[in-house]
């Protein structure tokens, strides 16, 4: 079966590391965006945030924040294109590490 990963740039998130105890997905979703509540500049309501816990490491999370329309413009259009997707994905996160890959205006590496 074929796989369609959308790979978004990072320049359009912020990262951060979010002191945190190991949770659960549901208790983690709950408790990361109000531990970033003072390090962003956007209302919680108009912000993305996604972490995963394979990125938990020495007792913090690994957290993403996009602007909340910027991501529903992508959706809109990838439905607007019938473009069935697998996952969406930042660049960064689409290298293994080791990896590197230039774009005209960027090098990412892993």
């Amino acid at each position: 079966s074929q796989k369609t990963l959308v790979v978004l740039p990072s320049t359009q998130f912020s990262f951060h590391r979010v002191a945190l105890p190991l949770l659960n997905d549901k208790k983690a979703q709950a408790a990361i965006p109000y531990a970033l509540e003072d390090q962003i500049a956007q209302p919680l309501m108009d912000v993305h945030i996604a972490f995963s816990q394979a990125f938990y490491t020495q007792g913090q999370y690994l957290a993403l924040i996009c602007d909340q329309a910027y991501l529903q413009n992508i959706l809109l259009t990838l439905v607007q294109y019938q473009i069935q997707f697998t996952a969406i994905t930042v660049d960064w996160f689409a290298l293994k590490p080791g990896e590197t890959a230039l774009a005209p205006n960027a090098v990412y590496m892993h």
